[in-house]
C-alpha cells in the first residue's frame, strides 16, 4: 500500500531516462503540461477525460503528439498499479519540444488525503489573463498559482479566488468554482479558466440529477450576493465554500442541489473496477 511519494522519469516507451536524455530546455523553461489524476484502488477516476485533455493540450502547445501523450498516460496507470492504495494521486507532467521531439513524462505518486469539509477563499492580488495561450491548459508554468495559494494560506484562508483582467470571477488557484446567486447556480464561462475535469463532468451530469447550472460572466460585484458556493477539482471532488473574503456564506452541503450533485459524484467513485465503469469516463 502506498504510504510515501514515488517518482519516475520515462520516455513514451516506458524506459527510464539517462541524464543525457533529459530535455533540459523543456524542463527548465516550462515547456510542459500536466494532469493530476485520482486513483481509487488503482483505477483512474475520469480516465477518458484526463486523457482527452492531456492530448489536446500537448497538441495545442506542440509538446507531444497524440500517441506519445496516450503512451505516457498508460505508463502512469502502470505506475499507479505498482504502488497501489485505496486513494492515491498521480501527477503526470509531459515535457517536449515542438513537433513532439524528445517528449518525456515525469510521474509523481503519493497518497491522496480526504478533502476538507469546507474551504475559505480570499480574492487574489493578481488576475487571470484571458489572452494567455496557456490560460486554458494545465501548464507547468504554475508559479502564479503557487504564489496566490501561498498568499491565501498566509492570510488564514484555504485558497485564492482569481478575477480575470476584466473584473469577472475566474477560478481559484487550484479549482473551478460554482456560485449560487439569486437562486441560480452559475459557473464562469471558458476563457480565463482551466476546463476542469470535474467541472466538465458536472456540466454534463447536473441536468440528469435535476440541477440546472448556467455558464456566464460573473462580475466581481456579484460576489456580495453569493448565497452558497463550492469548488471542484480532480482530487477534492466537490467542496463547499464557507467564506469569500470576510463574508460568510450559507452551507452548500445543506442545499438539495448540492446533495444531488454529491450523490452523483459519490456513485462515480464507488463504481466497481476501472476499465468499464464510470471511473473510465
Amino acid at each position: 500500500m502506498c504510504q510515501e511519494t514515488h517518482y519516475e522519469l520515462i520516455d513514451p516507451s516506458g524506459r527510464a531516462l539517462a541524464s543525457s536524455q533529459i530535455p533540459v530546455d523543456a524542463l527548465s523553461l516550462g515547456r510542459g503540461v500536466f494532469e493530476t489524476i485520482l486513483f481509487i484502488n488503482a483505477a483512474a477516476v475520469f480516465r477518458r477525460r484526463h486523457v482527452d485533455r492531456l492530448v489536446a493540450s500537448c497538441q495545442a502547445l506542440q509538446i507531444a503528439d497524440e500517441g506519445q501523450a496516450k503512451a505516457l498516460f498508460d505508463h502512469a496507470e502502470q505506475f499507479a498499479r505498482r504502488h497501489p492504495g485505496p486513494r492515491v494521486r498521480v501527477r503526470l507532467a509531459v515535457f517536449g519540444e515542438p513537433g513532439g521531439r524528445g517528449a518525456v513524462g515525469l510521474m509523481a505518486l503519493r497518497p491522496a488525503g480526504q478533502p476538507k469539509a469546507s474551504m475559505k477563499l480570499i480574492l487574489a492580488d493578481s488576475c487571470r489573463n484571458t489572452s494567455s495561450p496557456t490560460a486554458a491548459h494545465k501548464s507547468v508554468n504554475y508559479l502564479d498559482n503557487l504564489l496566490a495559494l501561498g498568499e491565501a494560506k498566509a492570510a488564514g484562508f484555504d485558497d485564492a479566488l482569481w478575477l480575470d483582467e476584466s473584473g469577472n470571477v475566474a477560478e481559484t488557484s487550484t479549482a473551478n468554482i460554482f456560485l449560487e446567486i439569486a437562486g441560480a447556480l452559475v459557473t464562469p464561462s471558458p476563457g480565463a479558466i482551466l476546463p476542469g475535469i470535474v467541472r466538465g463532468w458536472l456540466l454534463e451530469t447536473a441536468g440528469k440529477a435535476g440541477v440546472r447550472v448556467l455558464e456566464g460572466k460573473i462580475p466581481a460585484e456579484s460576489l456580495g450576493r453569493v448565497e452558497r458556493a463550492f469548488v471542484t477539482n480532480s482530487i477534492i471532488g466537490l467542496v463547499p465554500v464557507s467564506q469569500i473574503g470576510r463574508r460568510p456564506l450559507g452551507d452548500a452541503a445543506e442545499a438539495e442541489w448540492f446533495a444531488a450533485l454529491q450523490d452523483a459524484y459519490t456513485c462515480v467513485l464507488a463504481a466497481p473496477g476501472g476499465a468499464t465503469s464510470a471511473l473510465s469516463e
